[in-house]
């Protein structure tokens, strides 16, 4: 399967603050400068730390596009050592010149030039919190960063952000906004040594841009994963890359469900078809796919007898139950995912635009239906995203069963965080005119799910039950029982991180 290569642009992590130190340089700014003027358009500016809240003083100003600033330190074991600094957009556009092999080293060689501090971040947008939600959000994940590092110094929480580690320390985490609340900013600060171990892909970023925006990214979304509480909505977006692990084959995954859809309200007919899109997308993870062009349009494709697919969902393979499979497979071809699925490559294409069933005769062999299914490039490779479900969720027994199971996927891939809600009330009110038995064995079953999702270790042990008499009134516990369930109106759980990306 096809897997996209990790870069800043298709994660939106943009390049914020670029630092050099010129070791044993005082003497050699102006030509640095005269360089940085000429060549690459940057106005130089000069700033004294031996005075407190120092000016920018013009140096080799003659209004180019953008700045950099030299910064004389005040220490004095430090003092022959200047640091270049490019903050913003023009740490952005030297990274873009580095990048694009615009900028030309050996111009540097004679000069000791190491890479200080590098930030990257990425902007959560449109996304109204309230003041004291989000202190809630930092008062937990500085909880959570203490646990983990006792003797760690964090900075205190305001309204506008806070900040995890020390400003002196290789790394430092700042998650912040701006006052009116537009969007909120996750910016790591990767300094000293930590940044020197980038330092020889920097001088060759032409060459080796993937790799350096690959490790940097990685440590980005290790940290964040580390540092961060992962049940809000502030941190809906880290938990869609976290998951983007390989998840085992025999397995049912979905990408995350829209909030709009509501399973249950659908006919079973719906629900059936849905299940069998499912289980082919999870089928198809095995396959390896080549490129064909269509109409100027790359597809990647792949084929396989029907009968592999008909065996796979634990159909017996008779004419009836082939003919069945025949008109799903016939049925997708220019199907939309959107009334289903909630990320954009779904909401864009038409999943299938190809789709055929076709019979092949080999010699002295029976005849086999093969089916032949085509999509737009990349397409599945957005299933990386995607929530796993055990092997026992690839099959259902009945309908009953695959109601249950639906549910499940709802409650799960329903909601991005960690944080899961089983709506049980909602479910069993869309259970009209069958007998009490049957649901008894369906809230039996309710139970065994949890059971197996926990004995996976996919979700957490402690529940938390919503009483049905006030909503408010919660019970936390570590094994459901028939007798609480018919007292519950929302069973709460939580998402463990056995598939996230550890590296």
């Amino acid at each position: 399967m096809h897997q996209s290569n990790i870069t800043f642009q298709n994660r939106k992590l943009t390049v914020d603050y670029i630092t050099f130190n010129l070791r044993n340089g005082t003497s050699q700014i102006q030509e640095i400068a005269n360089i940085f003027n000429a060549d690459y358009f940057f106005d130089c500016y000069l700033v004294n730390q031996e005075h407190k809240n120092p000016p920018k003083q013009p140096f080799f100003v003659n209004n180019k596009s953008h700045q950099l600033v030299f910064v004389l330190n005040s220490s004095e074991h430090k003092a022959r050592t200047v640091l270049i600094q490019f903050s913003g957009e023009n740490a952005a556009h030297l990274y873009n010149l580095l990048k694009s092999g615009e900028f030309y080293w050996p111009d540097f060689d004679h000069f000791d030039l190491v890479l200080g501090r590098f930030d990257i971040n990425y902007i959560r947008e449109q996304q109204v919190i309230d003041d004291l939600v989000f202190q809630d959000f930092g008062e937990r994940c500085v909880q959570k960063y203490k646990a983990r590092y006792p003797q760690a110094i964090t900075e205190p929480l305001l309204t506008t952000g806070f900040g995890l580690g020390t400003r002196k320390g290789d790394y430092f985490l700042r998650i912040y906004k701006p006052d009116d609340n537009s969007f909120f900013k996750f910016e790591l600060e990767i300094k000293k040594a930590k940044a020197r171990n980038y330092h020889n892909y920097f001088l060759n970023l032409d060459q080796t841009f993937l790799q350096f925006e690959n490790l940097i990214a990685t440590r980005f979304y290790q940290y964040l994963r580390v540092a961060l509480v992962l049940d809000t909505e502030l941190t809906d977006w880290l938990v869609s890359i976290l998951r983007q692990t390989k998840k085992p084959l025999h397995s049912l995954v979905s990408n995350p469900i829209s909030t709009t859809y509501k399973i249950q309200e659908t006919s079973i007919v719906e629900q059936k078809k849905f299940y069998r899109i499912l289980q082919f997308l999870s089928f198809s993870r095995r396959f390896s796919y080549y490129e064909e062009i269509f109409q100027g349009e790359t597809f990647q494709s792949f084929s396989f007898p029907l009968v592999e697919f008909t065996k796979n969902i634990g159909l017996d393979n008779n004419y009836h139950n082939r003919q069945e499979v025949v008109r799903f497979f016939h049925s997708l071809r220019g199907l939309s995912l959107d009334q289903w699925f909630s990320e954009d490559e779904f909401q864009s294409i038409a999943a299938f635009p190809i789709v055929t069933v076709t019979r092949e005769q080999p010699r002295n062999k029976r005849t086999k239906l093969i089916v032949k299914v085509s999509v737009l490039k990349d397409f599945f490779s957005t299933w990386k995203y995607s929530f796993y479900f055990p092997k026992t969720f690839y099959l259902y027994d009945d309908a009953d069963d695959r109601r249950v199971k639906l549910q499940f996927i709802g409650s799960v891939a329903g909601e991005v965080t960690i944080r899961k809600q089983f709506r049980l009330s909602y479910f069993l009110s869309t259970l009209n005119s069958i007998s009490n038995q049957r649901k008894t064995a369906i809230k039996k079953n309710i139970i065994k799910q949890f059971q197996i999702l926990e004995k996976e270790a996919l979700i957490k042990s402690e529940i938390t039950l919503y009483q049905k008499d006030n909503n408010r009134q919660t019970l936390t516990i570590q094994e459901l029982s028939l007798a609480q369930i018919n007292k519950t109106k929302i069973i709460g759980f939580y998402e463990t991180n056995k598939y996230f990306r550890e590296q």
